[in-house]
């Protein structure tokens, strides 16, 4: 501590000592630099004339040690996904009421409990220390650091179709450490995971989105992903076929609605499937034998 003192009349400047009476001249100087203490400490000041060599009485001067605060806590509200505002709050140790916040470069940027910090784009530490507003005594700092995390981008997907009602699986692909989360058409979130599986009934869009399982951060971007649903083709119509004796026939049909060409069957269910075309040619039959034509697209 900087003791000061100015000299009674007659004096022109300070002598500092150790002791009441006796003990050792410290200082004769306006002022007095003490070692460094940890405890409330008495010095004694006296006016002395350097000309003369008088000496007036000693006076006591108290050194008076003030006890540091405890450092503060804090909580930090949110941490930041590719940029925006972060708020933290702190609470102020044993020995203080009020908790001042810092930047790194040791400036005093504000002073109280509930910090918002200015838009953020890289990571920033802040520090902050219990302060007693009537000492003026501050405890030693902790560190807040905010971290600004990178915002995923948007999966990697792939629908699927089918014909008629029914379901279907679709698929997305997530980055490193990352999840998948699926959303209706309308951004309602349905749920996460690689695949998800609808039963629908008519074509239908679905979003997904990334989200870093470590930060949370979720892509602002969305990819879409297609159910679609095709038309089950109608019944093709077909015409029986007749030869005299054994041999091959020529079958022939028509797809029905919604199809391209005709599937010709050995069964009515299962099956061997025996061509894709608007004919079928058999092989050589001597009996009766029926064949089942469907609609394919």
């Amino acid at each position: 501590l900087t003791m000061t003192g100015s000299p009674g009349s007659n004096g022109t400047t300070v002598r500092w000592y150790d002791a009441a009476s006796g003990g050792t001249l410290l200082e004769t100087a306006l002022s007095y630099v003490t070692p460094s203490i940890s405890s409330n400490t008495t010095y004694y000041a006296s006016s002395y004339n350097s000309t003369t060599g008088c000496e007036g009485s000693r006076v006591s001067v108290t050194a008076t040690i003030i006890a540091l605060p405890t450092a503060p806590t804090f909580t930090l509200e949110n941490n930041i996904c590719g940029s925006g505002v972060a708020q933290a709050t702190a609470n102020y140790g044993a020995g203080g009421d009020a908790v001042n916040w810092y930047n790194m470069l040791g400036s005093l940027l504000f002073t109280g409990y509930l910090f918002n910090t200015p838009t953020l784009h890289t990571t920033t530490t802040y520090y902050i220390r219990t302060v007693n507003t009537s000492t003026g005594c501050e405890s030693s700092q902790v560190a807040v650091t905010v971290t600004v995390y990178p915002v995923p981008a948007a999966p990697s997907a792939a629908g699927a179709a089918r014909c008629g009602t029914g379901s279907v699986t679709l698929s997305a692909t997530p980055g490193g450490g990352e999840q998948i989360r699926w959303y209706d058409a309308s951004d309602n979130y349905i749920t996460t995971g690689n695949t998800y599986s609808p039963s629908v009934s008519s074509t239908t869009n679905y979003r997904v989105r990334s989200i870093n399982t470590a930060s949370q951060c979720i892509s602002a971007n969305y990819t879409t992903v297609t159910a679609t649903v095709n038309p089950v083709p109608g019944n093709p119509s077909a015409s029986n076929q007749s030869r005299c004796g054994p041999g091959s026939l020529t079958m022939t049909g028509s797809p029905g609605s919604n199809g391209t060409t005709v599937r010709w069957y050995d069964a009515a269910s299962g099956g061997t499937l025996l061509e894709t075309a608007l004919s079928y040619v058999t092989p050589s039959i001597s009996s009766n034998t029926t064949y089942y034509a469907s609609s394919y697209n």
